[in-house]
């Protein structure tokens, strides 16, 4: 659930900004379907594994947007380039464009350079696990809902000190729909 009073509206010289991450946003909508939408997605390290499942509702928070017509709207309008700006909001503590910066690494995090950590707190966010690249730059945290995790947010840690974890040697997808073994992503 959204707390309204935490997002507002933009304002006219941030039109133009929020502008120049649309491509971005549409990529990482494009990406976040094919590669975890209806799917479970496994990481594996040396000592444990995490299956995270996620849906289309969990792209807006990850963007760091609300958006009037809902989240879902927000993830196709994405996928198919027609978000409305006169219908987002961000986040009034300004961790939106923070966000936003980091969108276009998004696919990082399903390559062979991604780490897993445990619990943690990140600012005022908590989290259950958080994957990570391994240079400094971007963190999808984590929540635990009954045996799998669904995404929460993504961090931009550039500038702030992360939990280092433990390196990912495995990633596997199954698709929901496909009675088919697991394939490795990488």
């Amino acid at each position: 659930m959204r707390k309204k009073y935490n997002y507002r509206k933009l304002r006219p010289r941030e039109y133009s900004y929020i502008n120049r991450f649309l491509d971005d946003i549409h990529r990482a909508a494009v990406f976040y379907e094919a590669t975890f939408v209806n799917k479970k997605v496994t990481f594996y390290t040396a000592k444990t594994s995490i299956t995270v499942i996620a849906s289309v509702t969990n792209f807006m928070h990850l963007c760091g947007v609300s958006y009037l017509r809902g989240s879902k709207n927000f993830f196709l309008s994405a996928k198919y380039r027609k978000i409305d700006l006169d219908k987002v909001l961000i986040k009034k503590d300004g961790t939106t464009f923070q966000k936003l910066q980091v969108l276009s690494a998004f696919p990082e995090l399903i390559s062979g350079n991604v780490r897993l950590t445990g619990r943690g707190r990140f600012l005022v966010l908590d989290y259950d696990y958080a994957l990570r690249t391994s240079r400094q730059l971007l963190a999808l945290t984590l929540i635990n809902q009954s045996a799998k995790a669904i995404p929460q947010s993504l961090l931009n840690f550039h500038k702030k000190m992360f939990e280092k974890g433990a390196s990912v040697v495995r990633i596997e997808s199954q698709d929901f729909n496909e009675k088919r073994p697991k394939i490795p992503v990488f």
